[in-house]
């Protein structure tokens, strides 16, 4: 069975006469960060922000997406943009719609209906993040809510949310810095709210919007001055409760074990460096050597022989350990050894030690223990993996795919002014450190490098849970979307 969502945001349009939708992207990347931690690959989540979705493209893609799905899988799709209504039929807008053509150049709904009646789709859930006030368009009717009620209501594998009644406008907070609908709809889909789960444990469509329906006038009234309208809406068939999640493995911690995020994993780095004198190091027979005084070659060639010793008997000790706690065979596991170092490569990872002088310290050494090439991340997750690892790491460095705008992430963080995070930066921003009130970790970030350091060595399992962590709070709390790290 396959997880499958196609997440659509428009903030702004080609057109500048249609209004430009506050937190829209932010939304989006939230959805689908909850959804990632709920069994959604990352192959399988679609996303397309503001220019990415023209109409020609958004069409294109539900199109391929639906035919492709077989009778098992189940298909999430998420629209944050402008709707209109044209003879009580319903469109969404897209990023090349025309306020002069309106009806020629956006999605029809009707389209989008018959597109998904006709898919082998198992289940299908639709989120509308969407509202027509502020479009140009006659004014919607009760009738207007009919297209959704017909479709959604003749079959029980099918459900839509919707932000608000047609002719209501989806109001965002800058307090939250999110849509309001959005951010309720993200309490539940997070696990971070009891009020819209059935049995303690599942999320299904009731729940969720009972919960909506309740929370969202609270917010409105603190949040925004005058009466604002925004009422919920639930299509669906009166004889199912659509079920949307489980839950139970985000409230108990039990995600760890097989987390759906996971898959970053590939590209991160789990190490640990101990700094020392080079003369504790095994080789150095006092009777015969000196401590370089000055950096160079030949004292770098000097730290790497005369710790060789300490880098063979950290290998083999951690081949032993992997052998013994793993299972290997000894042909599952592959090992070497060069000048300095020593590498050990098992089905699921690679383990590195390396010896080498200090960059500015001729007479130190610093000992690297490393895990990266990760193949099988949910195996940094396993038992075997803390046994024979128990506390080694103190660091986890994420490789982003593309380049991060430190100036932009400065600027972002700086703008919100918010107490609870800070950050610092060189005078050229050619990296910046992150601090959150929230925990004691150390946050460094470069263009291509996400760099998160414990104070101490720790449990790898704790490093990377601190990791996802970490993820949540900067692009869920915060809003930072200059920090993606779901690009595939």
């Amino acid at each position: 069975m396959r997880k499958v969502a196609i997440i659509i945001a428009l903030q702004r349009y080609a057109d500048a006469a249609i209004s430009q939708i506050k937190y829209a992207p932010a939304d989006a990347q939230s959805f689908a960060s909850a959804l990632e931690a709920l069994g959604f690959d990352a192959s399988d989540r679609q996303m397309l922000i503001s220019d990415e979705a023209t109409k020609t493209t958004i069409e294109s893609r539900i199109r391929k997406t639906l035919t492709a799905l077989a009778e098992d899988d189940v298909l999430y799709l998420y629209y944050a943009g402008h709707s209109f209504t044209i003879d009580n039929r319903n469109f969404i807008t897209g990023y090349d719609s025309d306020l002069d053509d309106l009806e020629h150049t956006s999605i029809a709904l009707e389209w989008l209906f018959d597109t998904l009646r006709r898919s082998a789709c198992g289940e299908a859930a639709v989120f509308l993040d969407a509202s027509n006030a502020n479009m140009a368009t006659e004014a919607p009717t009760a009738s207007s809510q009919d297209e959704f009620k017909n479709f959604f209501a003749e079959s029980k594998h099918r459900v839509c949310l919707t932000s608000c009644k047609p002719g209501e406008s989806s109001h965002t907070s800058d307090d939250l810095q999110h849509g309001i609908w959005a951010h309720h709809l993200l309490e539940a889909f997070t696990g971070n709210t009891d009020t819209a789960l059935k049995n303690g444990t599942l999320l299904t469509a009731t729940a969720l919007q009972e919960h909506l329906s309740a929370e969202m006038p609270r917010t409105l009234r603190s949040t925004l001055t005058g009466i604002h309208a925004q009422n919920p809406c639930l299509y669906g068939s009166p004889d199912r409760d659509f079920t949307l999640a489980d839950i139970s493995s985000l409230q108990s911690g039990e995600k760890s074990n097989d987390p759906a995020g996971a898959n970053q994993l590939k590209r991160v780095c789990l190490y640990a460096e101990t700094f020392g004198d080079i003369r504790k190091l095994s080789g150095f027979i006092k009777a015969h050597h000196q401590p370089p005084k000055h950096t160079g070659a030949y004292a770098e060639e000097f730290v790497r022989k005369i710790g060789q010793v300490d880098v063979d008997e950290d290998s083999e000790a951690t081949y032993q350990r992997l052998r013994d706690i793993f299972g290997f065979k000894r042909k599952d596991v592959q090992t070497d050894s060069y000048d300095g170092g020593g590498t050990i490569i098992t089905p699921y990872f690679d383990y590195n030690v390396t010896v080498a002088m200090q960059l500015d310290d001729a007479s130190g050494y610093v000992l690297r223990r490393e895990i990266s090439n990760i193949r099988e991340p949910q195996q940094l997750f396993s038992e075997e993996f803390v046994q024979t690892f128990p506390n080694d790491f103190d660091t986890l460095e994420f490789e982003t795919k593309s380049e991060i705008s430190i100036d932009d992430l400065i600027d972002k963080i700086e703008d919100l002014e918010d107490d609870s995070i800070e950050v610092t930066h060189d005078k050229d921003a050619t990296y910046c450190e992150i601090g959150l009130d929230s925990s004691n970790l150390t946050i460094h970030v470069t263009p291509r490098n996400f760099r998160l350091s414990l104070p101490h060595a720790s449990s790898p399992k704790l490093l990377v849970e601190s990791f996802f962590e970490v993820q949540r709070e900067l692009l869920q709390d915060h809003g930072i979307m200059q920090l993606s790290f779901y690009q595939e």
